[in-house]
């Protein structure tokens, strides 16, 4: 992954921030309780009590979701709010003129993914972008339609439309369209899926959301896959864990369906160290920030930070603080 950090260095990362986020996870849960469980007991503060008091209550935020043919329509609403927060909260300088459109995935390609961003292409600086969003394909029947809409449910698609749109790929992305042909073909996809992890709870300690806990609590589940597809990638591939061991690992531990654990296998099986280049590129971009804002105390911009680490384009990481601090210490981002 060219990124200076060996197999085991990742693995401990992974298991030391896995119990991290569901710890915080436990503590949002208790906070979120009574508004979908009046009255009813809390359930006990030991590990299997915790994790059925998290599991209860994303499964309440689960039903509070659009209809299927309302999925583009919320996409293109959240990206125009995301675009509008970021500008009004410096939190960085988004491309001018904007090529990105956000369009329904076509019929052909849904049922692997519910959005992603085609970038613009890399010799044409006037090309168009698009964020793709998926409704479920016509064949599905009503149990696994409901299913998915339930796992990607209102809280979910302000996630997603963070990581795949603004500041997430869609912006990252375009700005490594500035740069020379050789950075726009050989790219790093540990800078570009950590940039979008790393996005996440950017934009929600900046503000966006207003502080609501089913939104929180929904990125830190989204967040917990990233850290999990790291555990999976390493076990599956280092160690004897076998299929049902995964299979429980993923859906008893980090909360998800069933469905979308036994895809999540197959994945790993059929891959190996692209499922860590999330976890591995979010840790990268976030104890840069740390780093690099520790460094410059009180002088630390939040939006010249962003432009010194958008500008390169998606370099290896093991290279960004060298190139984002002579940025900084050189003047003005332009």
């Amino acid at each position: 992954m060219d990124a200076a950090v060996n197999a085991d260095q990742v693995m401990a990362d992974a298991e030391t921030e896995f119990n991290r986020v569901e710890r915080e996870m436990y503590v949002i849960s208790r906070q979120l309780w009574s508004r979908y469980f009046a009255r009813q007991p809390l359930p006990p503060d030991d590990q299997d009590g915790r994790r059925t008091t998290i599991r209860k209550v994303i499964g309440a935020i689960a039903k509070e979701h659009c209809k299927p043919e309302e999925l583009t329509a919320e996409m293109k609403r959240r990206v125009a709010s995301l675009k509008k927060f970021i500008t009004a909260n410096d939190i960085l300088r988004l491309p001018e003129p904007d090529h990105c459109q956000v369009v329904e995935m076509p019929e052909f390609k849904r049922g692997n993914s519910t959005a992603y961003m085609d970038a613009p292409p890399p010799l044409d600086p006037n090309g168009t972008g698009q964020l793709a969003v998926s409704p479920p394909p016509k064949d599905w029947d009503a149990q696994r339609i409901n299913s998915y809409l339930e796992e990607y449910n209102n809280h979910m698609l302000d996630i997603l439309a963070i990581h795949e749109g603004y500041p997430g790929h869609a912006v990252q992305l375009e700005y490594m369209n500035r740069s020379p042909l050789i950075r726009k073909v050989l790219q790093s996809g540990v800078y570009i899926e950590g940039w979008a992890v790393y996005t996440e709870q950017t934009m929600l300690d900046q503000g966006y959301g207003n502080g609501d806990l089913a939104l929180r609590l929904s990125q830190l589940k989204f967040y917990l896959r990233a850290v999990a597809n790291t555990i999976l990638d390493h076990k599956m591939h280092c160690s004897n864990m076998s299929d049902a061991e995964a299979l429980d690992f993923l859906m008893n531990g980090c909360f998800q369906a069933e469905g979308e654990a036994k895809l999540k296998i197959i994945r790993s099986k059929q891959s190996s160290c692209q499922l860590s280049t999330y976890f591995v590129g979010r840790m990268a971009h976030y104890r840069l920030r740390q780093q690099i804002e520790r460094e410059t105390g009180d002088k630390f911009s939040l939006s010249k930070y962003h432009q010194a680490v958008l500008e390169p384009g998606a370099v290896s990481v093991k290279y960004l603080h060298e190139i984002v601090k002579a940025k900084l210490m050189s003047g003005p981002n332009v």
